[in-house]
């Protein structure tokens, strides 16, 4: 039996709606179930955006059942989160760069891989221009500059760009239900 997040939730919190069921159930059923990296990388993200440590959260979860895919690179992801202030999302490109050269205007990534920073490389004046592929289609390069210079929406987490404390609502919500 597959393992959604919110399952793994109930069991991990001190406090939920569904606490007792998901006890019963893993008791039960301890033996037939499993998950995946992306319950883990979900957990990541609830993890980070109520400020739990993203690491114990992360290593808990994934010695409960077995987790099919690449929990290593999820677990690596969120020792860098907690460790280093990584955003969830660039610790797993971080993890998976494995050591290569990372192609990002993100400074995050500065003391712990090599990055081709595109701030230093874009073309004329930072913000969107047009560059035509070998293919004939029309890429457009935004900028990192251009998003720093514009107000996020207050409910933009979903790259882990956003402050802890600016996470969605509905992040939070499911992980207190």
């Amino acid at each position: 039996m597959y393992a959604e997040t919110d399952f793994l939730l109930a069991l991990i919190k001190d406090e939920d709606w569904f606490g007792d069921a998901a006890e019963t159930v893993y008791r039960d059923h301890r033996d037939d179930l499993w998950t995946s990296q992306f319950t883990l990388v979900e957990l990541l993200m609830v993890a980070y955006c109520e400020g739990l440590d993203t690491d114990r959260v992360v290593t808990n979860a994934a010695a409960l059942l077995e987790v099919r895919g690449d929990v290593d690179t999820v677990v690596a992801a969120a020792t860098y989160v907690e460790n280093h202030g990584f955003t969830p999302f660039d610790a797993l490109h971080l993890v998976e760069s494995d050591g290569d050269t990372i192609v990002s205007s993100d400074e995050a990534y500065e003391s712990f891989a090599p990055r081709l920073d595109l701030k230093q490389t874009g073309e004329g004046e930072a913000g969107t221009e047009g560059r035509m592929s070998s293919d004939g289609y029309l890429w457009r390069t935004v900028l990192h500059t251009e998003r720093e210079s514009s107000p996020a929406s207050e409910t933009d987490c979903s790259y882990g760009h956003r402050p802890r404390a600016s996470c969605p609502s509905a992040i939070l919500e499911s992980a207190t239900m």
